[in-house]
């Protein structure tokens, strides 16, 4: 049981049983978490029980990190950090052709020394896990439509891995995508894709009722997002990522002289979504091929 939510609350329930288990009786109350509040000593030795094995893992070491790892942008463009989140997640499951997760879920930047356990699950504190789908190219673009919609109003904005996007942040919502790319090939309405994502997506949150409503086949409860992440560094990947940022800087010619919607924070450079600038007359150009 829980007495409300985000810990604000203590709870106290009595019942009283009968001998075959129906409840005679019941009582309890509530109270108001504050700084008054006495620590009970019996609850505070259980946790402390807990602590001792966390702490050991929250200092373990994950991998060497890289500079630029932060969170900053990434609710309103690609950014490092989703990039490297996006590339283990793909990693991690072996059956995926692209991966998607949201830049709101990002927290907590990384170093750029050794990376700790712990400092991966600030980056990740919701206890996320890996969820398989199969959706129709139709669907996908629908979805990245949603994410593209809410940048830098909310976490949805899309970090992806596996695929190239040319976007039209300043277009109306429902046309901000002008190309999708997926292995080198336009993105096809009628194909199945193969998609990684995380169960809160999954399940249609920040909007991606795409995930939840349309799939053509789903498998959730895979592997925690943050021991994907672990993994992904353990191999190298967060030098991949500051690589990548350095490799897309020549994409900086693709923004020149282009500012995003308010609340939109275009990141140092691009390499899996290219802004498709407006022309002088304000019109959107027809993108070339990625």
């Amino acid at each position: 049981m829980q007495a409300g939510s985000y810990g604000r609350w203590l709870g106290r329930l009595s019942l009283d049983l009968a001998a075959d288990g129906r409840v005679l009786a019941h009582g309890g109350a509530v109270r108001p978490v504050t700084a008054a509040l006495a620590e009970d000593a019996a609850v505070a030795a259980l946790l402390a029980g807990f602590a001792a094995p966390l702490a050991a893992l929250r200092a373990s070491p994950a991998g060497p990190g890289a500079p630029g790892l932060t969170p900053e942008g990434c609710r309103g463009g690609e950014c490092a950090l989703g990039n490297l989140v996006a590339d283990a997640m793909l990693a991690a499951e072996p059956e995926a052709e692209i991966a998607l997760t949201n830049g709101g879920g990002l927290r907590a930047g990384l170093p750029e020394g050794m990376i700790s356990r712990g400092a991966v699950l600030e980056a990740l504190p919701f206890g996320n896990t890996l969820a398989f789908l199969v959706l129709r190219g139709a669907d996908l673009r629908a979805a990245l439509e949603i994410g593209l919609s809410r940048a830098g109003s909310g976490g949805a904005f899309p970090q992806v891995a596996g695929m190239a996007l040319r976007i039209r942040p300043q277009a109306p919502v429902g046309e901000r995508v002008a190309a999708v790319t997926i292995g080198g090939r336009p993105l096809e309405p009628e194909r199945a894709y193969r998609l990684v994502t995380n169960d809160f997506l999954r399940r249609g949150g920040d909007g991606y009722l795409p995930f939840r409503d349309r799939a053509l086949m789903a498998r959730d409860n895979g592997l925690p997002m943050d021991e994907a992440v672990a993994r992904h560094l353990a191999a190298g990947g967060a030098a991949r990522a500051a690589r990548a940022a350095t490799e897309g800087a020549s994409a900086r010619s693709d923004r020149a002289g282009f500012h995003g919607p308010p609340g939109m924070v275009l990141a140092p450079w691009f390499s899996r979504m290219i802004l498709a600038a407006p022309d002088i007359t304000g019109a959107a150009p027809r993108p070339p091929a990625l």
